[in-house]
């Protein structure tokens, strides 16, 4: 759809989702636990290569006396199964029990993001029946785009159902971690912090996934690649590909992860959101071909807004075949905490590289995150950082958070065992979408490397 025009409902695509989510219906109603649904909608042309990312859960450490497993998530590998004693522990845990409610109430909000919407716009809509008739004239257009608003969060919605098609079995050992087993009580009902954050969702896939955010993945993701190439270059062979393995933690929607596989490496991308990995796996699975789908970022912003056109203009998404790969390409993503994840002895020095962008903002603590930063990497290893120090819980009265500034993060980096080899402040972000500019004050370009190994680490580290 182009810039300015009314949305216009696909009735091809909404037929196509509508058989979806009757056959989605209609398993739920069976007791289906892995009911793969959406052939329709996601079946790629016959000469696209497909290069299915592994999507793995966190298996945090059992309880005392329950034997545990490591995990293997390298693309096509296999999960070590998990004893029978950690699967009744886990059916019977209420831990366990809120982490699968935690699980469905996520995809219920994405399931009834539209339901949730359309009850706001009827208040708006009832409010506007109540008005002086002479007013309600005044607002005949205005009643006119609230009826091209609900058609655009039709469409989203839509979306939010194709990313929840394969909910039963979006992690490769979701069965193992999960035991399937009759819920003992409904999820709870979606907020509306978590509505948000699925309206967040297409903001982010602008950002990631659209020509539209290029200007700001440049900005982001692009100083971050030439410092890993310029480090890793010589890695590769003659076809490109190199055997250095890269974490990228905090990986959102995965396009940070993808441009590293497509140069080469080796890549893991773990994210803490469910939001962002049900997103995540729709993009870099189910997607295609080039501009694909179409999303309404901007639908759900009211204020401020300068033309209404702006307020229901499509994206297209995604800009590329995410399918795209380097041939024998090894590209996976874990959904867990960072700190968690990857605290267990198979993870220390196990990494050449870490890429970071806009993350080690998002701890409680955040030498937590310096301290696992430094234990994951191999000695003579790099990290490369990106972002400011914005600091997530600063403002957030019921949490618990430190914020120090960058002046003393630098020395316990140092401290830690860092060597600094590159730092650059004051380079210009785009915060959120254009036009909006905000400089990430001063953005430190930052390398370092352990001083047990000789200086050949790169790290980059920013500041707010």
């Amino acid at each position: 759809m182009e810039n300015g025009l009314k949305p216009s409902f696909d009735e091809k695509e909404s037929k196509k989702t509508e058989k979806d989510v009757a056959s989605l219906n209609e398993c739920n109603e069976n007791g289906c636990n892995a009911h793969k649904i959406g052939e329709t909608a996601f079946a790629p042309d016959e000469d696209v290569p497909m290069h299915d990312v592994t999507y793995s859960p966190a298996s945090p450490d059992p309880p005392n006396g329950v034997k545990g497993t490591k995990r293997d998530v390298v693309l096509g590998g296999n999960h070590a199964k998990l004893d029978e004693d950690v699967l009744v522990h886990r059916s019977n845990d209420p831990a366990w029990e809120a982490e699968r409610n935690h699980y469905k109430k996520i995809v219920n909000t994405f399931r009834t993001y539209g339901n949730h919407i359309y009850k706001k716009l009827g208040g708006t809509r009832n409010y506007l029946k109540s008005l002086p008739t002479e007013h309600q004239r005044l607002l005949t257009n205005y009643r006119k785009h609230l009826h091209d608003i609900k058609r655009c969060v039709e469409e989203n919605q839509n979306l939010c159902i194709l990313m929840t098609l394969e909910e039963s079995h979006l992690f490769e050992n979701q069965h193992e971690v999960y035991p399937t087993k009759k819920m003992k009580q409904a999820p709870p009902e979606p907020t509306n912090y978590d509505y948000e954050k699925v309206q967040a969702i297409f903001k982010q896939i602008v950002r990631d996934w659209s020509n539209d955010g290029q200007e700001e993945r440049d900005t982001c993701y692009k100083p971050i690649i030439e410092e890993v190439e310029r480090e890793f270059q010589k890695t590769k062979n003659e076809d490109g590909i190199s055997p250095i393995k890269i974490l990228v933690p905090g990986a959102g929607l995965g396009r940070l992860a993808h441009e590293l596989v497509c140069r080469g490496y080796v890549v893991e991308g773990n994210e803490f959101s469910l939001f962002m990995l049900f997103a995540s796996n729709f993009l870099l699975n189910k997607c295609f071909e080039e501009e694909q789908y179409k999303c309404f970022p901007w639908v759900h912003q009211t204020t401020n807004v300068l033309n209404r056109d702006d307020q229901i203009r499509a994206v297209l998404f995604p800009d590329i075949r995410p399918c795209d790969l380097p041939p024998d390409s090894k590209f996976s993503m874990t959904g867990g905490d960072f700190l968690e994840v990857y605290g267990t002895m198979s993870q220390k020095e196990n990494w050449d590289c870490l890429a970071t962008c806009f993350f080690i903002d998002c701890a409680n603590n955040i030498v937590a995150y310096l301290e696992r930063i430094y234990y994951c990497l191999k000695l003579g290893g790099i990290w490369v950082n990106m972002g400011p120090l914005l600091y997530h819980y600063a403002d957030l009265s019921e949490e618990k958070s430190i914020e120090p500034s960058y002046d003393i993060l630098r020395e316990i980096i140092q401290s830690m065992g860092f060597i600094i080899e590159k730092e650059e402040t004051n380079r210009p972000t785009l915060k959120g979408l254009p036009p909006a500019r905000v400089p990430s004050s001063p953005c430190k370009s930052v390398t370092s490397s352990p001083t047990k190994s000789k200086p050949t680490t790169t790290t980059e580290d920013n500041k707010s």
